[in-house]
C-alpha cells in the first residue's frame, strides 16, 4: 500500500489501531511519522469525508453487520463516489449462519470491544 486511510466513528477502535500501528512501524523501521502511509480519523462510512474517485480501493473489515440495511446502501454508496474509476472494494463479514454461530461471532466481538447490538 503506498496510502492507507482507516475511519471509525467510534474514538476506541482508532486509539487501539494506531497503538498498533506505531508498534508494527517501530519494529519493521518503517517511515518515521512524517512520512507514515498510515493515517486514521474519526468519520462515519455514511458520510465520507473524501473527494469523488479518490481512493484505489476501499474495505469493509468486520462492520458492516454491525448495521441496518439502511445505513449499509448509504455507506456503499459512499464507497463508490469515493473509488476511482477503475477501483475495487473489498467487503470481510463474519456473518452466522445459526443462533450457535451468532453466539460465536458476539464473544468475538465483545473481545475486540464491538458493540454487538443494533
Amino acid at each position: 500500500l503506498k496510502h492507507y486511510r482507516g475511519i471509525d466513528i467510534s474514538d476506541k477502535p482508532l486509539l487501539k489501531v494506531e497503538k498498533r500501528t506505531a508498534r508494527i512501524l517501530k519494529k519493521t523501521n518503517a517511515p518515521t511519522d512524517e512520512n507514515n502511509p498510515f493515517a486514521f480519523q474519526w468519520a462515519s462510512a455514511e458520510y465520507l469525508p473524501f473527494r469523488n474517485q479518490t481512493f484505489d480501493g476501499v474495505s469493509f473489515i468486520f462492520c458492516l453487520h454491525h448495521t441496518n440495511e439502511k445505513i449499509i446502501t448509504k455507506t456503499l454508496e459512499e464507497a463508490k463516489r469515493v473509488l476511482k474509476t477503475d477501483g475495487r472494494i473489498f467487503i470481510a463479514e463474519d456473518l452466522a449462519a445459526n443462533d450457535t454461530d451468532k453466539a460465536y461471532v458476539e464473544k468475538i466481538d465483545r473481545r475486540l470491544n464491538i458493540e454487538t447490538k443494533h
